[in-house]
């Protein structure tokens, strides 16, 4: 641990701020892992007719969805004096010995994640009560270094954001030569030969079963490519029981 560095439990330095809309008609916000607070959620507006019950979120002040943080979705509020937020959020604030985008930071590290996801593991739906991360240990330097840790981590965030502004650009660029070479491929205004991918595929195509899960001594499960869902994840129900173990590591994908 460094000089001057202490480890403390978070509960020290945030507190719960439960204070309600009572119609005054503050803007109605989310929180979500991508945007943080966003007045609207996937482009729908999310509020319902009758806000008085929402709770106040002041510039400053955190919030998150207790069933969603395992994700990602807390942020501080930075955008408007006032707003408000589904009752159903946790809204606290934070006392001035700890800076507010240190926390978040913080909150949004793999370290923090990880403790997020084991303390808020439930029978029904993953939810994380304000106590909970209360009890959660952070390293807590003076101010002066928190501070310059945020300029630091602002800066390479920075970086990455322009990183992926050229990624994106470049994949833009590869989809406009694409199209200028070969056209819509869906409407094939070129008028391109189409055949099925069987007729011009050297080898047989099969999805076939790989390898037994018995070869491994029953240590390691294998999936298949039609195990895997859209957005990459391993879609268990279509793995076999018999060689599906959520502790045993994917050895390998066959096609």
């Amino acid at each position: 641990m460094r000089e001057g560095w202490e480890i403390e439990k978070l509960g020290e330095y945030i507190s719960e701020y439960s204070v309600r809309d009572k119609g005054k008609g503050y803007p109605v916000y989310s929180v979500t892992n991508s945007q943080g607070f966003c007045k609207e959620f996937f482009g729908k507006n999310v509020a319902s007719e009758d806000t008085s019950n929402y709770k106040v979120v002041p510039k400053g002040c955190f919030a998150y969805n207790p069933s969603r943080i395992n994700v990602g979705s807390v942020d501080c509020q930075d955008k408007e004096e006032y707003v408000s937020v589904s009752p159903l959020y946790v809204v606290f604030k934070v006392s001035p010995e700890l800076s507010q985008k240190y926390l978040l930071y913080y909150l949004k590290s793999d370290s923090c994640m990880t403790f997020i996801k084991a303390y808020s593991r439930g029978a029904v739906r993953n939810n994380l009560r304000l106590s909970q991360l209360g009890d959660f240990e952070i390293p807590i330097p003076p101010l002066s270094i928190q501070q310059s840790i945020v300029s630091e981590l602002d800066m390479l965030s920075g970086l990455i954001a322009k990183h992926e502004e050229q990624l994106k650009a470049y994949d833009e660029l590869a989809q406009s030569i694409f199209y200028d070479m070969f056209g819509d491929p869906v409407e094939n205004e070129k008028g391109w030969e189409v055949k099925k991918l069987g007729e011009v595929a050297k080898e047989k195509l099969s999805y076939g079963s790989g390898a037994s899960a018995k070869q491994y001594d029953g240590k390691v499960r294998y999936v298949r490519i039609t195990d895997i869902k859209d957005d990459g994840e391993l879609n268990t129900d279509m793995v076999s029981p018999d060689t599906y173990d959520e502790k045993w590591p994917i050895a390998q994908i066959y096609s």
